[in-house]
């Protein structure tokens, strides 16, 4: 979801006001994690199905965030120093 959409905004305040402080915006993580799982099961479909998923964000490294992920992804998400060495990491793998 657009952090900037109205109706969002409205809803994580609301939410904010009824659970507590916090709750609108672990609302919005949970949504936004949500898309990153089914974008996931999007790439890799069944147990013999094989893809590279790049996580092109600085904040996949926390462990917060890998928590989020699941326990099969987190576990084998490799963190790279540059986009560039990720690329390179990515065709030795495929090369061998």
């Amino acid at each position: 979801g657009n952090p900037h959409d109205l109706a969002l905004q409205e809803r994580m305040a609301h939410l904010d006001r009824v659970q507590g402080k916090g709750a609108g915006r672990e609302y919005y993580m949970n949504r936004c994690m949500k898309a990153v799982n089914q974008s996931i099961g999007r790439a890799i479909r069944h147990k013999r199905d094989y893809a590279t998923i790049l996580f092109i964000d600085q904040r996949y490294g926390k462990p917060a965030l890998r928590a989020r992920l699941p326990g099969w992804i987190g576990s084998r998400l490799v963190v790279g120093e540059s986009l560039n060495k990720s690329l390179d990491a990515v065709q030795h793998f495929f090369n061998q």
